[in-house]
């Protein structure tokens, strides 16, 4: 720099740093375009030089030059560098804000750089950068202004802005957050235009009052509205108080926040009604003061109103304080209990909310809470914030007395004494019964019960009839239903204690039924000496064997097994003689079947004689010892040689054995030299005496000829469910059900006098010896049974059994599993269910009642119904699906269930499923012609109903019948003996009698060999059980199965044929793994 100094005649004037010398100018490359390209007032844009001369730049001595690329289309300006930074080895890089230029659309422009370093070198750019410079983003809002702590929508309009769905968020300013963002940072709104967004805001009740500077962000767009927003003055209102509770006698500081308010110390007065006194207040600000309070111990617990003025200014907070109770323990339910017993306990506070998960009892010394040790705190289940109940389990020796309860919720410990009592043990009465014995038969509707109680003050109930109780002793007359009855009588002590003794007994009024099937009826005979055979069943006590029925033939004892019989040999007379069978079972119940047979002349004629092999027996499966043995003689009495003898099975499916060839069931053989024809025979699987019968026949000899066997069990191979499983009783109580077994050889018959032994796995119960183990032998039908009382432990299948033949692979046993629950309140019983077709869907409207009460229920568009107030014990359920609105007819079906105190019980542990019936495939059956029904879908299923052999329910001898066909694993009741065949079906009406029964036609689904015997069940819907109603045999060419004469269905309902063997011992097609079913 030079000073430039001017001399005239009048005087010299000098101007400092006047003139500057300069170095040499320099010309730099500018990069072609700026950064960034698209830039607004107020961006910051940067351009790479090059050539740029060494030495210090400062930003002042940079001077960027900004006009349009296109004359005229707006302003040219001059801004100096805000920055210089190296660019690279040889560069460096110019930054310029870009000031206001009022641009109303893009814009091309040009930037050109010119500057001086600190040595005096001069440079300017050769060449310009170009940038587009567009207008600058501006928005507006509407509303501009909103209430503090108001939620609320705000519209953002923007002006030459570029909104992005997902991108685009805003910030409204301190104390306002945005669609969920913390206050004062940008939070996302909802872009629906470039232009135009809308923006969920939450104001602070305490956000300050005033204005607020909102910005919205694109990406690198930024658009500020300064003071675009207010946050608005509200009415004076109380926002808090805290704590906003205290109990009785209580001293405490508050603090109480407000809002809008201008709390002033000296002139703020607060007031929270009668019996709580201010005693100080310190105002902190506006809107903030503390309080020093004092609750009275004689004031009203309750909610209060809190006040506050400040000169005119005032404020209330409704229900902002609350006085409570001393949190103390209100109500035990029950408070009294007796030594030994457990029950659900229900506990009440107050002036305390319980904690789930962290609320105990403690009862005291000898007394368990929730399983815990007696005299310790032990877990609760809280109900709601004021009742929790607890298993309490009262020890045997409990000290009586009154007793403190303990309640401990969080580290708060609530006592209140005297809450309960403790009292002895009182025996329940001693009741035994006199008459009837067990097992005892009655033929009469009604039996005279009588017993000794101990207590004369009790009262005595038997099967809910009241006794007449006369000292010692009482009696009562009770109703008998036809089969197995359980008499129960029930002495209830003043005390409420109640002592029970039960007994079963059986109404048997239904005679057996018997046949005579060999020798055959009209018969010529030609021996004097005869063997007879045939069928007995009595439906009521099933399978039949010596001693539960009687057969004479014609005076003479039969032996009996398997509902067989047989008398070996039975003397007639030469010409006509008539065999008359008289069955009578044990309640002397008789019936009579007659056949009538002649013994020829036959000392004139050739015949065929049977020389021995006649009435063996083996194990089924196995050959008989010797040889069946017919000698052939001429009218002379000479033996007749090479002559052809036929032997053919005619009853059974045992098979003849031939000396030289394959077993078959028809032989032909050829005398010897001396007349004797001979074969071998195995029985076939079926238990029974004289129930193999094999005729003997050869070309132009007349007479009968017939060999009888027998066949007795074989060893144990089977141990199958019968009942008792899935059950739920009270907690150390006996099942209302005993626990069943069938042991079972490889034919499926019954395996008598086996012992079956009984474990308990699991559950801590006991059999009715005390002890956890119990071994039984079989019965003549094969079962064996056990009585289980449930162990301590609540809670679904938490006892379970096994029962096994200890001569059995340990794998072959059945378990049951049984569930305990605590007994409730009586007027809490009831009984509930779900009804469904068996397509499993919803039978609404079913009607479903208790029989011998007025209680009844229908089922909801669910299909599902609710009997409240349900008797206690063994009740009668009615399903009733008549009644419903689909267009299809269901049947009814009934249930006996016993019914458990206080609790929800079903009579299925799954959905009650009544199938629809084949209306189309019904008849008209009863009138002077048979009629055959057929199933429909499975050919080969027929039943012929007899001419006039059907009484209807109502009396009637004509009416409509169907026949139905049902899966098996939807037959609403299950099979006897575990059983499970594969087509089952029902005829309905039910309870339809028929005399003679209907004969039977089954497909031979199981593919059974000829001769096969199977059983018929059907479910009695008076006995309220499956009984067999006889048997059937495979056809000779093993296509159908047909019940044999004199068998078949005696009354409608459902049925089905059950094949042997039975299922194995794990049913349901379970696993058997570690010996438990799964």
């Amino acid at each position: 720099m030079r000073a430039v100094t001017v001399r005239t005649g009048t005087g010299t004037v000098t101007l400092a740093s006047g003139f500057t010398v300069t170095g040499s100018q320099t010309n730099i490359t500018l990069s072609s375009a700026t950064n960034p390209m698209v830039a607004s007032a107020g961006t910051t844009i940067s351009v790479t030089a090059l050539n740029v001369p060494s030495g210090p730049i400062a930003a002042a001595q940079v001077t960027g030059t900004i006009q349009p690329v296109i004359a005229g289309t707006g302003l040219t300006v001059s801004v100096p560098a805000t920055s210089v930074m190296p660019a690279g080895a040889a560069g460096q890089r110019f930054s310029f804000k870009l000031p206001e230029l009022n641009v109303t659309a893009s814009v091309q422009y040009q930037l050109a750089v010119a500057g001086t370093t600190g040595t005096g070198n001069i440079f300017r750019s050769q060449n310009r950068a170009t940038f587009s410079l567009v207008p600058a983003a501006a928005i507006s809002l509407d509303p501009v202004g909103r209430t503090a702590g108001q939620i609320g929508t705000v519209l953002i309009t923007g002006r030459f802005s570029n909104f992005i769905p997902g991108v685009t968020q805003a910030s409204f300013g301190a104390g306002i957050s945005v669609n969920g963002a913390a206050p004062g940072v940008p939070g996302p709104v909802t872009v629906t235009t470039p232009t135009t967004a809308t923006a969920q805001i939450r104001i602070s009740p305490l956000a300050e009052v005033g204005a607020r500077t909102v910005t919205v962000i694109t990406n690198a767009e930024r658009a500020t509205l300064v003071n675009g927003f207010s946050v608005l003055a509200g009415n004076p209102s109380l926002f808090s108080l805290e704590p906003s509770s205290a109990r009785l006698g209580e001293t405490l500081t508050a603090t109480l926040t407000g809002q809008f308010t201008n709390f002033l110390q000296g002139s703020t007065q607060v007031e929270l009604g009668a019996g709580i006194t201010v005693t100080s207040v310190s105002v902190k600000s506006k809107t903030s003061l503390t309080l020093q309070l004092a609750v009275a111990a004689n004031t009203n617990i309750g909610g209060r109103i809190v006040v506050v003025a400040t000169g005119s200014e005032r404020a209330e907070l409704v229900s902002g304080f609350t006085v409570g109770a001393t949190p103390t323990v209100t109500v035990l339910n029950p408070d009294s209990f007796e030594q030994g017993q457990s029950v659900l306990a229900l506990v009440n506070v107050e002036g305390i909310n319980y904690l789930p998960d962290s609320t105990q009892f403690n009862y005291g010394p000898g007394i368990a809470v929730g399983g815990f040790p007696a005299g310790t705190f032990g877990p609760a289940s809280v109900l709601n914030g004021r009742s929790a109940t607890a298993l309490v389990v009262v020890g045997e020796t409990a000290a009586p007395g009154k007793r403190a309860v303990q309640v401990k919720i969080g580290s708060t410990i609530l006592t209140k004494a005297d809450a309960f009592t403790v009292v002895a043990k009182s025996a329940p009465p001693l009741i035994t019964l006199a008459s009837p014995t067990p097992l005892t038969l009655f033929t009469a509707s009604s039996v005279s019960v009588t017993g000794r109680v101990d207590d004369p003050q009790s009262t005595v109930t038997v099967n809910g009839v009241t006794g007449t109780v006369s000292g010692s002793t009482f009696s009562a007359t009770v109703p008998l239903i036809e089969g197995v009855n359980l008499i129960t009588a029930t002495a209830r002590s003043r005390a409420g204690v109640v002592g029970t003794a039960s007994v079963s007994v059986t109404r048997d009024t239904t005679p057996p039924t018997v046949f005579i099937d060999a020798p055959s009826d009209g018969a010529t005979l030609l021996e004097s000496t005869v063997m007879v055979t045939g069928l007995i069943n009595d439906i009521v006590s099933g399978t039949v064997n010596q001693g539960q029925a009687s057969v004479t033939v014609n005076g003479v004892a039969a032996q009996i097994s398997n509902r067989s019989f047989s008398v070996p040999e039975l003397l007639l007379v030469k010409g006509a003689n008539v065999l008359e069978a008289v069955a009578r079972d044990r309640a002397g119940n008789e019936s009579r079947r007659r056949i009538k047979v002649t013994v020829g002349d036959s000392a004139s004629q050739q015949k065929i004689q049977i020389v021995s092999g006649n009435n063996q027996s083996a194990i089924i499966g196995e050959p008989l010892g010797e040889p069946l043995t017919v000698v052939v003689l001429e009218a002379n009495g000479n033996p007749l040689p090479d002559q052809t003898v036929t032997f053919a099975v005619r009853r059974g499916e045992g098979t003849l054995l031939p000396l030289n060839g394959i077993a078959a069931r028809s032989v032909a053989v050829k005398t010897d030299d001396k007349g004797l024809a001979r074969i071998g025979f195995g029985v076939g699987m079926r238990v029974g005496v004289g129930n193999n019968q094999i005729a003997v026949t050869s070309p132009g000899f007349s007479g009968e000829v017939l060999f009888c066997a027998s066949a007795t069990h074989g060893p144990a191979v089977m141990i199958s469910q019968v009942g008792g499983d899935g059950q739920r009783g009270i907690v150390g109580r006996p099942l209302p059900r005993p626990l069943v077994t069938i042991l079972s050889d490889a034919g499926g018959n019954a395996v008598p006098g086996a012992p079956i032994l009984f474990l308990i796995r699991e559950g801590a119960g006991t059999f009715e010896n005390g002890l956890n183990v119990i071994t039984k032998n079989t019965d003549q039908d094969g079962k064996v049974s056990a009585i289980l009382t449930l162990g301590p432990n609540v809670g679904s299948n938490t006892n379970v059994v096994n029962a096994q033949f200890r001569e059995m692979d340990w794998q072959n046993l059945v378990t049951f599993f049984a569930s305990s629950v605590l007994p409730g309140e009586t007027q809490s019983t009831r009984v509930s269910g779900l009804v469904l077709d068996n397509g499993k869907r919803a039978i609404p409207r079913a009607t479903a009642k208790i029989v011998g009460t007025t209680l009844s229920a229908v089922t909801d568009a669910q299909g599902r119904f609710t009997i409240t107030g349900a008797p206690v014990g063994t009740i009668a359920l009615i399903v009733d699906g008549s009644t419903s609105t689909r267009p299809e007819v269901f049947p009814f079906l009934a249930y006996h269930m016993v019914t458990l105190v206080g609790q929800d019980n079903s009579p299925m542990t799954g959905a009650i499923e009544l199938p629809p019936l084949d209306t189309e495939n019904s008849r008209i059956v009863g009138g002077d012609t048979d009629v055959v029904l057929t199933m429909k879908g499975l050919p080969g299923y027929r039943f012929t109903v007899f001419a006039r052999s059907a009484t209807f329910p109502d009396g009637s001898k004509t009416g409509r019948l169907s026949l139905s066909q049902v899966a098996s694993d939807k037959v609403p009741m299950p099979p006897p003996n575990g059983a499970a065949p594969r087509v089952f079906g029902t005829l309905q009406p039910a309870n339809v009698a028929f005399n003679p029964p209907i004969r039977v036609e089954f497909p031979n689904t199981e593919g059974l060999a000829p001769g096969t015997v199977i059983e018929v069940t059907s479910f009695d819907h008076d006995l309220e059980q499956f009984v067999t109603v006889g048997t059937a045999r495979v056809s000779l060419n093993g296509s159908i199965i047909v019940s044999d004469p004199g068998f078949g269905i005696p009354k409608s309902g459902w049925h089905g044929p059950i094949a042997p063997p039975p299922p194995q011992g794990c049913v349901s097609n379970c696993a058997c793994v570690d010996g438990v079913c799964i």
